[in-house]
């Protein structure tokens, strides 16, 4: 009998995620519909620190209507973690109006372990009518539990999964960062319909929540039982370290003509964006009134089609405004 009811908690728990799974904008869709809502957009990554071979095999989030029309009060989005990666981009489409996220959701499967994860958060946001909202990313990052009243990365329930997937014996570390740039290029590619969006750059906010922090500077909380801790800000942007922005030897360019490119995109006034592909080829655009009226404002989907005319290779942001956003 514990045997069965095991196996029933797990299959709940995968039904309950895929059907979080399968309410979020579809990639097939070649336009956006706008009488179903606006479409908000958040990257999630998770780093199992405590129990490091059983890393996330899908992750999402519960978002809670505040005031809106929206008819649900509860809306789930998941996607499933490519093999060998630790993050995903979520979408889901919504009624205009506040909302909150409640909570931030994901399982790892690894047979016969299937550990699941549900870590209350409240993060509130807004979303205006017609508009692509990108919400920034959660960075999760599982620990071993040192204090009693930290709350559990998961249930305690299923007893042995949760156990050694390390979830009712670990606790989270939430960031809420800004990768605009990185997860721009991953919304372009897999959502066609996006692909000249106009997107909302909103997100949460640049924080890290941890329970030793005291700061009072932030919006955003976290909630450990009946305890609640604010955030403290976390200073992060979405810059690598792969090279400063004027080292323009640095710039993986295969040609001068690249090189001189990017001289001129140094120039060039914000918002700007330079793109190009592992093969050399390149793209840069800036500002938000292009000379051609029917091109995306956005300068990154700009630099992003330019690039990937010739290219053989997809593009990818090298430098965003004033920081170099490059990952080999």
């Amino acid at each position: 009998m514990k045997s069965v009811g095991r196996f029933i908690l797990l299959g709940g728990l995968a039904m309950l995620l895929s059907a979080c799974g399968t309410v979020g904008f579809d990639k097939k869709s070649a336009q956006v519909d706008w009488s179903k809502g606006s479409i908000v957009v958040m990257s999630v990554e998770m780093t199992n620190e405590y129990r490091p071979n059983y890393g996330p095999t899908r992750l999402g989030i519960r978002i809670e209507k505040i005031k809106s029309s929206d008819e649900r009060t509860h809306i789930g989005a998941s996607e499933v973690v490519s093999e060998g990666a630790n993050s995903v981009l979520v979408t889901q489409q919504i009624a205009p109006g506040s909302y909150t996220v409640k909570s931030l959701s994901g399982a790892s499967f690894k047979f016969p372990i299937n550990g699941g994860i549900d870590f209350t958060v409240n993060a509130p946001f807004e979303v205006p009518p017609q508009s692509v909202v990108y919400l920034g990313r959660v960075a999760l990052v599982n620990k071993e539990k040192k204090n009693a009243d930290d709350q559990a990365t998961g249930s305690a329930i299923p007893l042995l999964d949760q156990a050694v997937a390390g979830f009712s014996g670990g606790t989270l570390q939430v960031a809420l960062l800004d990768r605009y740039a990185q997860d721009m290029v991953t919304l372009k590619r897999d959502y066609p319909a996006l692909l000249k969006a106009d997107v909302l750059r909103a997100p949460l906010a640049q924080m890290t929540l941890d329970r030793t922090s005291g700061s009072k500077a932030s919006v955003v909380i976290v909630k450990f039982d009946a305890t609640v801790m604010t955030a403290s800000p976390l200073l992060a942007s979405g810059a690598t370290e792969f090279a400063k922005l004027e080292d323009v030897d640095a710039v993986p360019c295969l040609s001068d003509r690249c090189k001189d490119g990017y001289r001129a995109w140094l120039k060039t006034n914000k918002p700007r964006t330079f793109a190009m592909s592992s093969k050399g080829y390149w793209g840069w655009a800036s500002s938000l009134t292009p000379r051609d009226a029917t091109r995306a404002k956005d300068p990154m989907v700009r630099a992003l089609e330019d690039c990937n005319k010739n290219s053989p290779v997809p593009c990818k942001i090298y430098a965003q405004d004033d920081a170099v956003v490059w990952v080999k």
